[in-house]
Parts: C-alpha cells; structure tokens; sequence
C-alpha cells in the first residue's frame, strides 16, 4: 500500500474515532438525568471555574474507556497498516521487532568505539581482582529471525553492527562466546517479545557453559532438581506493550507466545545453616540473563549454581559496575563473570555512569 493511500486511511480512521467519541459525549449530555449537573449554574460558576470542572468532568465520564479505544485503534493498525507504533516494527506471521534493532543511531561507530575503551577498563579491573570474564554477547532478535522481517529494512549501520564489535573487540582480553555460529534453525525468540524464548536461551547457556568449563577446569558436580509446569501459559511480550497491542482486541493482534515454566531447586548439603562454598561464577548482564531461564539453564549446563547479578534494562555494563561498586564481596569470591550484554547497546549514545567511568582515572 502506498504511503499516501496509508495516510489517507489513517486519517479516517482517526476522524471515526473523533465521531464516536463525540456521539458519546452529546449522548450522556442531552439525558435528563446528566443535565442535572449544569442545573442553577450562574454567571459565579462560569467565572470561578466551577462550570468548566462539571463540563470536564461529564465529558470523561461519556468517552469510552481510553484504554479500549488506543488499544481499538493501534489493532486496526497493526492489522490493515502493518503498523506497529513508532517503537517496534511488524514482521509478518505474527512476529514484532524492537524499532532499535533496525534502525540507524547518530555517531553509532563511535558509540561502538568508546563501548570498546569500557570493556577494556572493566578487562584491566577484573583481571586485578584475579577473576576471569567470559563475553556473550547476545544479537538481536532482527539478526536471527530476519526471515520473520519480511519487508521491513534494517539500516546497513545495524546489520554491520556484530561484525564490526568482533573485528574491533579481537584484542579484548576476555573469552568471547559466539552464539550466532550454529544457532538452531529454529528463531530462538519469542515473537510478540525482544528476548529469546527457552531454546534460545538454553543453546546460549550451552555454549557459554563450555567456556567456563574450560577456565575452571572441568565440569561441576552439584545437582538440582527441575520441575516443570504442568501447561503452558500465554506469555505477555513486551513489544506487545510498547506497541500498545496488549489492549487491542483479540483478532487484531498477534497471538500470544505460549511459555512452560520450569522451576529449578539446587541440592545443598549440610544443615539449615549450612550455605555451602561461595558459588565461583557470577552472571551480570541485562534483562536477556533474567529471561526465559537463562541463568538456571547455565547453571545447570556448568553443574554449578550461578550467582544471578543482573539488571533489567542493564545495556552494556549497568549490571558489571553494580558488580564492581555495590557487591565487591561478591566479586572477591568469584573466579568467572558471565558478562552478557545485548548487540543493539553497542552503538547507543553513553550514558552518565558509562561517561564518567571513562573520564576517570584508571
């Protein structure tokens, strides 16, 4: 469909809903029971306000709840536009991306640069503190499922953007995971969320587990005892939110993903009081580690329970200078960190922490 044609049908669209919510308010407003409310209003009520407050106060009280109408409006959206809001983007069979993913960020090369000053600080620090970093970074969900995209562009800048961190991150002086190279044919992610769903999650976990195993010499013994839920679920995704859909209703919206939980109890020995040995591996990373199981999974794959340090809305390095200023004595016990970060933080602007530490002294 042209983008004048989309315009044009956007427009009614618009001034259906302005008519709908006009019927509404003239409705309420001419019922006999409601004009009781502008009953004895004098030139005193219309000068000190009073008036306008009953007008506002009737007119909200006619409109439809605001919340059905923008979900009403964002489905027939979605469903005749393809339009998903200015935040994410509509692949087809259902499948939602987020809008950072795809599109171009200002000075993004330099953004990766000073990413890469970071890593090399937070390198130097933790290789003070004796503990070792294994690097997984995790692409986007646009990079894996680009089937799923269908139609919509990805910005060169965007589609470059792991190829250009590894070339520049060779001499980073971490163990890197790569989990692009003999990712599962199937997508690895949820379709209405940003993160990857249990497959996903698990394939990045074995992989990382290797690594470690290799720093730590060989595989752990603890056990835990995995319990799954009985059904699945629907799975509420946060596209779903940012893309206003979660109102919208139901044949005008994708389906929801569909998720099996699965709880994971790790066996300690010894009494109540008894915690057992400081675990030896840390994960701090960004929401990716706190979703679909990810770090029970890595757990599991090590045969060692994994301190859980991470941060939703984390980015680059928000859980790691948490690690390093707020938890040192986490730190001091931990012989690896799982630093996972998400691609698409690579070339974001710095934010006020990440400016800082760069401007202090090493």
């Amino acid at each position: 469909m042209s983008l004048k044609r989309v315009l044009a049908a956007q427009t009614v669209l618009f001034l259906a809903l302005i008519f709908v919510a006009c019927a509404c308010i003239v409705a309420r407003l001419v019922s006999p029971s409601d004009r009781e409310a502008f009953a004895g209003v004098g030139w005193p009520e219309i000068t000190d306000g009073a008036f306008t407050k009953d007008v506002d106060n009737e007119v909200v009280a006619a409109l439809p709840i605001a919340v059905g109408l923008d979900g009403l409006q964002a489905g027939v959206e979605y469903r005749v536009f393809d339009d998903a809001g200015p935040q994410v983007r509509a692949g087809c069979f259902g499948w939602l991306f987020l809008g950072e993913e795809v599109w171009e960020v200002k000075d993004g090369e330099h953004n990766v640069a000073l990413h890469l000053a970071i890593a090399n600080r937070i390198a130097a620090d933790f290789a003070r503190r004796r503990v070792q970093i294994v690097m997984l970074t995790v692409p986007d969900k646009a990079r894996i499922a680009r089937a799923e995209l269908c139609s919509q562009a990805v910005s060169p800048q965007a589609r470059d953007r792991l190829a250009v961190w590894t070339r520049l991150a060779t001499g980073l002086p971490v163990r890197k995971v790569d989990i692009v190279r003999g990712w599962p044919g199937k997508p690895g992610y949820w379709r209405t969320d940003t993160h990857w769903d249990r497959d996903g999650a698990h394939f990045a976990a074995t992989r990382t587990a290797a690594v470690v195993d290799e720093i730590l010499r060989g595989h752990g013994a603890e056990r835990a005892t995995v319990t799954d839920a009985k059904a699945p679920q629907p799975r509420p995704g946060d596209l779903m939110h940012l893309a206003n859909l979660e109102h919208a209703p139901s044949n005008l919206r994708p389906p929801p993903d569909m998720d099996r939980a699965e709880t994971v109890s790790w066996q300690r020995s010894g009494g109540l009081l008894d915690s057992g040995p400081a675990p030896e591996v840390v994960l701090s990373g960004s929401s990716y580690s706190k979703n679909s199981g990810f770090s029970d999974a890595l757990g599991l794959a090590l045969g060692r329970e994994v301190v859980q340090m991470s941060e939703d809305g984390g980015g680059f390095d928000g859980a790691v200078f948490a690690l390093m200023n707020k938890h040192a004595s986490i730190l001091a016990h931990a012989k690896v960190v799982v630093w996972e970060f998400p691609e698409r933080s690579l070339t974001q602007p710095l934010n006020a922490a990440e400016q800082a530490y760069l401007g202090a002294p090493p």
